[in-house]
């Protein structure tokens, strides 16, 4: 049965409600005192959440810029009339709230005063907005200084939840100067915000329902480096070199490489390379099949944003690679001959390298960034993921609170295909991370399918939980914590690999097999 909302407050605020045709202000009504559940709420209004719900985290070590919300569908269509977060004691200075539509777009914002009060917080719209059924709406607030409240592992699986459909992954989060549509997750956490919500006479929309939006769940740790904004429109765009055909949900398997294990001298850029263009900050491409080459991206963010796109000979200090945008993923985004070195300040909260998944690399190095590639986004429509050739090599952030930093993490990933390629995790400073390879049951993985791939560092430099084949593993016998694999055998697998580690003399030596029927 649907609980009644009990904790509405008409705060201070200054309210701007945003209509199918922009921004429009309205006046406000003065400040009232926290209410009753009987004193202004309708007993047929309800919310996504239990009223006695609270956070396992009252105060992330975060203090970045970040929006932090839900994802939803209401089951009736009706009327949200408030929008509700938890204010926790270090989420200094939140004053906005925003109501979004799938495609991004603010159905309803207000603005209101601080407060130092901790618990659940409900703000009055001046005017309800009506939302479909089966239709998929973000609520979010902005913290200008981090540290929100939250509980991980709240939201991993799809659930159905007081008259609302969540899917795995629900809590979102966006880093952002500003107030901006959250569209990415991390572990299944629940950042508690919520709306109070009117179904219309309790009846279920005879419109058919929309399939909710899909979200995609890249595993960076509680959260990632602050991405700048508002984004700015990018100096050029890429014409495409052809057409290409769109990619069907599986990628061949790559043949194996004759090639010795990557390293961070023989992979990457050409020797005696220079880029033709240079640009800092974020870059964006939104030509399908485009092809950009010899190109050199400073401090940003690389927004591929349209699908099949190329991009070949690469310089990327500082700046990473997503090709999820406007709630689906970009797939067949191929990434060749280029490098990926991070400098200067790193925290726990990072971005991977390059995510959430639907793309190849080959012949790339990625070198020093605490997460290196994600395997994800495929409740988001993001395919396969194929590596080549290609060295990793994470490192400790120097701003180590709780990093789960891997060179390959898998997290509602797709099928994983590896060759020739050399993954490392580097631990410095006492800050310890989970593995090199990291693909694990009970986090909506698919199946791996390695042939040739060295790897070192973490608790365990491979760790996989998921069906597949797996030849010519070379496990280096240092740096990991609690042993050279974990290997979670699946009832349905057929598995078998022989780990090996590299003596003195680098040569290799077979430590002992697996196999699992």
């Amino acid at each position: 049965m649907p609980l009644k909302r009990s904790r509405v407050t008409k705060g201070l605020l200054a309210l701007t409600i945003t209509a199918a045709v922009g921004l429009t202000g309205f006046a406000v009504a003065p400040a009232m005192a926290h209410q009753s559940a009987n004193s202004s709420v309708s007993s047929s209004t309800t919310g996504i959440f239990s009223d006695t719900l609270s956070p396992k985290i009252f105060a992330d070590a975060d203090r970045v810029p970040v929006e932090l919300g839900v994802r939803f569908s209401p089951q009736e269509s009706g009327e949200v009339t408030a929008l509700q977060y938890y204010q926790g004691h270090k989420a200094k200075d939140v004053t906005t709230a925003t109501l979004w539509s799938s495609s991004g777009k603010a159905l309803a914002r207000v603005k209101f005063d601080a407060t130092a009060k901790v618990g659940w917080r409900t703000i009055a719209l001046e005017a309800p907005v009506a939302l479909k059924a089966g239709s998929s709406y973000v609520v979010s607030y902005h913290a200008p200084k981090g540290g929100y409240v939250l509980t991980e592992n709240d939201l991993t699986k799809a659930k159905s939840l007081n008259g609302f459909s969540l899917r795995a992954g629900a809590g979102v989060y966006r880093y952002s100067k500003v107030s901006a549509m959250p569209t990415q997750s991390y572990r299944g956490s629940n950042y508690l915000v919520d709306i109070v919500f009117a179904p219309k006479n309790g009846a279920v929309d005879p419109a058919p329902n929309p399939p909710t939006e899909p979200e995609p769940q890249p595993t960076p740790p509680t959260d990632p480096a602050p991405t700048p904004t508002p984004e700015p429109t990018p100096p050029t765009e890429p014409k495409p070199e052809a057409p290409m055909i769109p990619l069907e949900p599986a990628i061949p398997a790559p043949p194996t490489s004759s090639k010795g294990f990557p390293t961070a001298t023989n992979t990457g850029l050409p020797a005696g390379w220079t880029p033709k263009n240079e640009v800092t900050g974020d870059y964006w491409i939104r030509t399908p099949g485009a092809v950009v080459e010899d190109l050199r991206v400073i401090n940003g963010t690389i927004h591929v944003q349209a699908p099949n796109v190329t991009l070949r000979r690469i310089d990327a200090p500082n700046t990473n690679v997503t090709n999820y945008v406007g709630g689906s993923c970009q797939n067949g985004l191929v990434i060749e001959d280029s490098r990926f070195i991070t400098n200067g300040h790193t925290t726990d909260k990072d971005e991977p390298v390059i995510a959430p998944g639907g793309y190849t690399v080959r012949n790339i190095m990625i070198d020093g960034a605490p997460e290196g590639l994600r395997v994800g986004g495929k409740s988001a429509g993001c395919g396969p993921v194929t590596v080549q050739d290609t060295f990793v090599r994470a490192t400790s952030p120097q701003t180590c609170s709780d990093w789960h930093g891997d060179g390959i993490q898998g997290y509602d990933g797709a099928a994983l295909v590896v060759r020739n390629s050399t993954v490392l995790l580097r631990e410095t400073n006492n800050c310890y991370g989970t593995a090199a390879f990291f693909y694990p049951s009970g986090q909506g993985n698919t199946s791996i399918d390695i042939d040739g791939l060295m790897v070192g560092g973490g608790g365990y430099p491979f760790r996989s939980g998921m069906p597949g084949t797996v030849k010519n593993l070379k496990v280096i016998e240092k740096n990991w914590g609690y042993g050279p694999t974990l290997v979670e055998c699946s009832p349905i697998s057929a598995w078998q690999a022989d780990v090996v580690r590299l003596d003195a003399a680098g040569q290799p030596v077979t430590v002992r097999g697996i196999s699992c029927q």
